[in-house]
């Protein structure tokens, strides 16, 4: 049901007279959906489209990656959020 929802959010679909608003609102809940689906290549996939990534979605990079067994991949997303000089053992939970 989720992944039937990505075209409902296109920036073009999404109804309002300002177009920066409307675009940071089709962003937004194109994120939610990609957040909750159970598809992680999807998810994954929705990621790899975000042409400037907040936060939020550097931040569910790894956390997909690692229900996707990529361990290696994980681990690099993760240094990439990481502050400098900072290193894992530094925090308990990495995830």
């Amino acid at each position: 049901m989720v992944t039937n929802l990505y075209h409902l959010f296109d920036s073009d679909c999404v109804a309002g007279n300002n177009q920066e608003v409307s675009v940071i609102l089709a962003e937004t809940l194109k994120f939610e959906v990609a957040y909750c689906n159970n598809d992680y290549h999807k998810t994954l996939d929705y990621l790899d489209t975000v042409a400037q990534p907040g936060l939020n979605h550097i931040e569910l990079r790894p956390k997909v990656l690692y229900k996707l067994e990529q361990f290696e991949k994980c681990l690099s997303a993760c240094g990439d959020i990481m502050r400098p000089g900072q290193s894992f053992g530094s925090q308990k939970n990495v995830l």
